[in-house]
């Protein structure tokens, strides 16, 4: 399969006016998944109506994942899969680099259909407004889930090692919940990320991050969401609830969609703002 996005910023600001595009080919069926991504976006692409954590650069990315079935009842699991992946980036138009990323990892479907899942990652990356040269980071994590295709579903994971300069030990929990006719959901994610530096202040952060979601329709949803942040003064704290309406045109999954917005899914402070988002896929 193939797919991709493009945006362009438009402004009389020279350093506004830029573009950003991502393209992705993939192999995938049961067992088997290879995909390729590459990443490229334009110094000058800093549109004043989303958030772009970073400009100038080229990256690509390589998965590649392998998928093992147990015979039913012969076995302590049902599945098992393991992947790979690795990934390079350099800043444009100097070439210089700026991150390299391998990781690797195991997901474990158990008998009661309980997922157990191991990661590692090891990551290289620039960071020049932090220090001028780069982090090695290496960090490890574990996640247990339970609930898998059930109303009620909850889950616990511990991620730890080596990060920026300091050491990482942070929890997350999630608790998910639908209603029988699938018309209600609601979705709860609590993390404590606690952080001790070499060089600085020790931080312990905690988030929260709340939404409900009532289906209206086939082509219609919309949902509330609440998130907040609270730890260390020197981080940007933030208390941000947002509304989101959806309409989609009946036409499957390729469909048209309008959605209105009012406040920012995606602020980390409080925004009176209101949008209207429009999606017209197409395929070639």
């Amino acid at each position: 399969k193939m797919g991709g996005t493009y945006f362009r910023s438009f402004s009389s600001d020279t350093n506004r006016d830029g573009a950003a595009g991502t393209a992705r080919f993939g192999y995938n069926d049961e067992n088997l998944g290879i995909n390729l991504k590459v990443t490229k976006i334009d110094e000058d692409f800093d549109p004043v109506d989303g958030f772009n954590p970073r400009n100038g650069f080229h990256r690509w990315d390589i998965d590649v994942s392998r998928m093992w079935r147990a015979e039913k009842d012969l076995h302590w699991y049902r599945s098992l899969r393991l992947r790979t992946s690795y990934g390079r980036g350099v800043r444009v138009p100097e070439g210089d680099f700026f991150s390299r990323i391998w990781s690797t990892g195991v997901r474990v479907r158990l008998q009661n259909n309980h997922l157990l899942r191991f990661d590692y990652k090891s990551e290289r990356h620039l960071e020049e407004h932090i220090q001028l040269d780069p982090f090695a980071d290496r960090t490890m994590s574990v996640r247990y889930e339970i609930g898998k295709e059930r109303l009620f579903r909850w889950g616990i994971g511990y991620h730890w090692g080596r990060v920026e300069d300091s050491d990482l030990g942070q929890w997350d929990a999630s608790i998910d919940w639908d209603s029988r006719d699938g018309r209600w959901r609601s979705r709860f994610n609590y993390g404590l990320r606690q952080q001790n530096f070499d060089l600085q202040p020790d931080r312990d952060v905690h988030q929260w991050d709340v939404s409900i979601s009532r289906l209206l329709s086939g082509e219609k949803w919309m949902v509330l969401r609440w998130a907040q942040r609270a730890g260390d003064e020197s981080l940007e704290n933030f208390s941000n609830f947002s509304f989101v309406f959806r309409l989609k045109t009946a036409k499957g999954r390729r469909g048209q969609e309008l959605f209105l917005i009012l406040g920012d899914p995606g602020a980390r402070e409080m925004r009176t703002k209101v949008m209207l988002k429009y999606v017209l896929p197409f395929t070639f």
